[in-house]
Formats: structure tokens, C-alpha cells, sequence
């Protein structure tokens, strides 16, 4: 039902899950977080040129960011 390496787990103890869109959608991936009882508790749009590298302590979601030629390291909160 995903892709190879789609599945990620942050350190609160959620997978999230990369979508298969199943048509065009505008910005970046959209994630599906499911907690350690298998409910759906959140779905998450990373922003346009964005990627998940990691995961900290309370929703804490570490990522980098192209911008141009360049490309920084950025920290967000999910929910």
C-alpha cells in the first residue's frame, strides 16, 4: 500500500506515512501520522521543496529546505 522506506517513527512513538496522491496536489508530500493504537491522529503537508530528516521529543520534526542553491536545516512542531 507505499513505497519502499515511506515509513517513518518519530519519537513520541507515531509512524507517519507517506501518501500515494491519486491525483496532483498542490506543495510537498502529505504524511499520515498513526499512533501506537493504529488511529490516524494527524495528516501533515510538508512544505514545497522540503524534506523529513528526523524527529525530536514532543512533535518536534526536523527537516532541510532548498531554497535556490542552498538548503538549511529547519525545526517544526507537528499538532
Amino acid at each position: 500500500p507505499f513505497c519502499a522506506g515511506a515509513a517513518r517513527a518519530d519519537a513520541d512513538g507515531n509512524i507517519w506515512v507517506r501518501t500515494i496522491p491519486t491525483k496532483a496536489i498542490a506543495g510537498g508530500p502529505v504524511y499520515d501520522v498513526i499512533n501506537r493504537k493504529g488511529e490516524l491522529v494527524e495528516r501533515v503537508q510538508v512544505p514545497l521543496n522540503s524534506a523529513i530528516i528526523g524527529f525530536g521529543p514532543n512533535g518536534a520534526v526536523y527537516m532541510t529546505v532548498r531554497e535556490g542553491d542552498n538548503t538549511f536545516l529547519e525545526r517544526a512542531r507537528s499538532k
